[in-house]
């Protein structure tokens, strides 16, 4: 792991305020303990690798892994071939609690031994799962499987096998066989136990306490071995881009569909009279809420979704029958549902009611779909439904406690999208007997009371006798601004609701030292359209220094689910949050908030951008010192992934950005707005996918204006796939650019442009693929300083038939281009595509130094100048 890069400013800070230590050690344990993921929030995916590259691994012993495509008979090409040989892959942050490895896999010979585990930061200590392929006479030719531990003096290599810690039992699974056997590997770190499943069944459990932390995926390959589709996961999370996570269990299978022009998220899941179920990756013991979105097609239907067992045998799920267009308003019933069966559930399985049939509040039929929640408080036992934010129904039943899957259930079609499981960690009763109990003063979650005096009431109790606010499980109305006044509040997650009635004065406001906001969920209620005032956001930060906002949900404000919007806004965390749907940005920095850290949070849907640190020029300060570390932002059809926008000291490291409609992360001073400079902002270790759907925008853009530039930017190991327009953008007054081991692969536009009146740029040790026009493009009629491009790797570049022009060369210094000096050394270029090229180099430029750039193909170097 690197070590981070903190900003000049922020050490002459600490030095100043003889805090160095402090802060640095504070900034180093943030930065290990939330990279990516942080894996006890139970918040989704730590790594996926689906072996279109292999650029996540690292050969230890043996032969280097290679991608294949050469066995026909084996389905999900590229795979990867390991020929006796160990590697292995880096997580983002070291695991603690349960996880699941899952990997698809296969053998190519008899008698041969593959394995996957997940071992410590050395490679010395894990778990893993040894697939022995045997003989074809033996086993039923579907080879042995074990459970393994791994406690070695060194690094694990090529000989190491492990010790067996369960009997090696038939796979189940043909060992030479398409398609790959599914494999997962289930540790749970409560129990010490290990399962394995192959193809979904069980066939071997163990239990071990002799580790506990791991941070490496290691996989061995014997003559050959083949892996694919490797994921290391702690919970679920599914938006329906693809089926992959979804098993047909009875009725028909579940398809993918955009058909439904009435619903406006597309792809969704269409259940047509079918049962499907999906593993959540661990269990769960503690609360939880299935969220997700559903619709009928058809009236006298019925849908049900549920979270039950390892064997899928019981559980809670909530039925929503359509009903009849004159009955319920057309809205159909929903009820909460008990499973107590035999064996999974069929298609005829409803479970029975806890709850009796109420109107779900929410037209069967219509668009978009419901947004429909079932949540259970392990504390009580007590089980809560929700449609659009609104209690529905609750009920206590006792009976089980741990849960494992997800099912759903259509019926003539059903439709559902965006699954997703969210866990909690409730308050403790010590918490709860220290704090200002918000029903103690009148207040009701009946979602209907206007509970604005009694929360008035509470927080004026809370400040006076120094204790925080509590809010219990229920839905809190209010219908204006609630000012904290200096008081801290906290409740019991998902199920613990302040929802605000009037979009226009929604926002709960925190202020003051030392104070936080926790494990609570709010809604705004009724909003429509954009609005820029911070009363209509939902958590408001003004005057708060070395405060928390942690744990907590956010959805449906007019403005942006949290806002800081002042310099004493400072010395702060914001993580392990969720954010969806609001109408302008996700989280939202702006007038000189500062040295705040931004970690762990998942956002979905925004209006605008979706982490956003903005300075204005009219503002008295900058935005500065913020960090942006693993968080997990996806989904919006406006603005930006995350942006640092006039704000200068910032780290934006290790966030997964999909989907947005501009730049995944965008570094500018915007020429459209009055925006201050920018400066010391590096941009590191981010997996940017599916971005830039603005033409002007690039997967990462780096951007200044006249007379405000940006400068001493540090672009370093981020992945950058599918970008809609530009790999990567560097533009107008930036200087001071360094980028350099990156991976950029599937541009429609060019893999990197730089342009205009530019500075001291370099372009090295990146990998470049698969563009749609040029590998690096660069026009810079006022440029200054150096350009230098060096130790680059290109891969078919033109590559994409519907843009490719005959006249697109790799690397192109275009004429009119004013650098004090152009340096371009080691670069190679390979052509496996056959992709049409005018040049390897177009480079009609004199200042120019060209040597040792390699080239499989037999494009010429055209270059007009001195030193070639």
């Amino acid at each position: 792991m690197n070590t981070p890069n903190i900003p000049l400013s922020e050490i002459e800070y600490a030095q100043e305020s003889k805090n160095i230590t402090r802060i640095f050690f504070y900034r180093l344990t943030l930065y290990i303990s939330c990279l990516l993921f942080a894996c006890t929030a139970l918040h989704g995916h730590v790594f996926e690798s689906d072996m279109s590259s292999l650029s996540e691994w690292t050969t230890v012993d043996g032969a280097n892994p290679a991608l294949s495509s050469s066995n026909s008979s084996l389905s999900g090409i590229p795979y990867m071939a390991l020929n006796n040989g160990v590697i292995y892959a880096q997580l983002p942050s070291t695991l603690t609690g349960d996880w699941t490895l899952r990997f698809r896999a296969g053998h190519a010979s008899w008698q041969r031994g593959l394995y996957a585990g997940v071992f410590n930061a050395s490679g010395t200590e894990g778990y893993g799962v040894f697939w022995d392929s045997a003989l074809s006479s033996q086993a039923g030719g579907t080879g042995y499987i074990s459970i393994r531990k791994f406690d070695l003096g060194s690094e694990v290599n090529w000989g190491d096998a492990g010790t067996s810690l369960s009997s090696a039992v038939d796979s189940g699974h043909w060992a030479l066989s398409s398609p790959m056997a599914e494999i997962e590997l289930k540790w749970e770190a409560a129990s010490s136990k290990l399962s394995v499943r192959v193809d979904g069944v069980l066939v071997a459990q163990a239990t071990d306490s002799s580790f506990s932390s791991f941070r490496r995926i290691y996989l061995r390959g014997n003559t050959t071995s083949y892996f694919d589709d490797v994921r290391l996961q702690t919970v679920f999370e599914d938006s329906m881009e693809t089926l992959a996570s979804w098993t047909s269990v009875g009725g028909a299978s579940p398809a993918l569909s955009s058909a439904n022009s009435s619903l406006t998220s597309a792809p969704y899941l269409a259940l047509n009279n079918g049962v499907a179920r999906a593993e959540i990756g661990t269990t769960v013991t503690g609360n939880w809420t299935l969220r997700f979105k559903a619709s009928h097609s058809t009236w006298q239907r019925a849908l049900c979704a549920s979270v039950l067992n390892a064997e899928g045998t019981t559980g809670y799920g909530v039925l929503w029958d359509s009903s009849t267009s004159s009955q319920a308003n057309g809205e159909g019933y929903v009820s909460i549902r008990k499973f107590s069966l035999s064996g999974e559930p069929g298609w005829g399985d409803t479970g029975t009611q806890l709850t009796t049939p109420t109107d779900s509040g929410h037209g069967a039929l219509s668009a978009p779909m419901a947004v429909i929640e079932l949540s259970r408080d392990a504390a009580s036992s007590t089980l809560y439904l929700r449609v659009n934010g609104m209690p529905i129904a609750q009920a206590t039943d006792t009976s089980f406690s741990n849960f494992s899957r997800v099912y759903l259930r259509g019926n003539t079609t059903s439709y559902f999208d965006d699954v997703t499981l969210l866990c909690d960690t409730p308050p403790t009763a010590a918490e709860i007997n220290a704090a200002i109990n918000i029903t103690s003063h009148g207040a009701v979650g009946d979602g209907v009371t206007d509970n604005q005096a009694a929360l008035t009431s509470a927080i004026a109790a809370a400040v006076s006798q120094n204790k925080p606010l509590y809010v219990p499980p229920g839905v809190f109305r209010h219908s204006s601004v609630l000012p904290l006044n200096g008081a801290s509040l906290f409740g019991h997650g998902y199920i613990s609701v302040l929802a605000a009635s009037d979009p226009m004065n929604a926002a709960v406001r925190l202020n003051g030292d030392n104070t936080y906001v926790r494990k609570c969920r709010f809604v705004v209620l009724g909003a429509t359209q954009r609005e820029f005032n911070p009363a209509q956001t939902s958590l408001h930060l003004i005057g708060a220094t070395n405060f928390e906002v942690s744990g907590c949900y956010f959805e449906g404000a007019a403005c942006n689910a949290i806002i800081a919007s002042d310099i004493t806004s400072a010395y702060g965390d914001i993580y392990d949050n969720w954010v969806w749907n609001t109408f302008s940005d996700g989280i939202h920095l702006t007038r000189g908030a500062h040295h705040i850290d931004i970690w762990n949070n998942h956002v979905r849907d925004t209006g605008d951008d979706m982490i956003a640190v903005v300075s204005y020029a009219n503002q008295p300060s900058q935005c500065n010192n913020i960090w942006v570390i693993g968080n997990d932002v996806r989904r919006q059809t406006h603005g930006r992934g995350i942006s640092c926008v006039g704000s200068k000291d910032m780290v934006i490291e290790g966030n997964y950005i999909e989907k947005s409609d501009g730049s995944g992360v965008h570094v500018v001073s915007e020429v459209s707005y009055d925006i201050y400079p920018v400066s010391n902002v590096s941009v590191l270790d981010n997996y940017i996918t599916d971005t830039a759907n603005e033409s002007s925008h690039g997967g990462i853009t780096v951007q200044g204006r006249p007379g405000y530039s940006v400068d001493n930017v540090l672009v370093d190991g981020n992945v950058i796939l599918n970008s809609k327009s530009y790999g990567m953008r560097i533009l107008d007054n930036a200087h001071n650019v360094t980028v350099q081991n990156n991976y950029i692969w599937s541009t429609v536009d060019s893999g990197i442009d730089c342009q205009n009146d530019i500075e001291n740029i370099t372009i090295a040790s990146n990998t470049i693929e698969e563009t749609g026009h040029y590998g690096i493009f660069s026009y810079a009629p006022n440029a200054t300083g150096s350009f230098v491009i060096d130790d680059n790797q290109f891969t078919n570049i033109n590559n994409i038939p519907e843009v490719n022009e005959n006249y697109v060369d790799v690397i192109i210094i275009s004429q009119g281009s004013t650098w004090s000096s152009v340096s371009i050394s080691n670069n190679n270029y390979d052509n496996p595509g056959n992709c049409v090229l005018s040049r390897y180099m177009e480079i009609s430029y004199p200042q120019v130094t060209q040597w040792n750039n390699t080239t499989s193909t037999n494009r010429p170097i055209w270059i007009t100048g001195a030193g070639n």
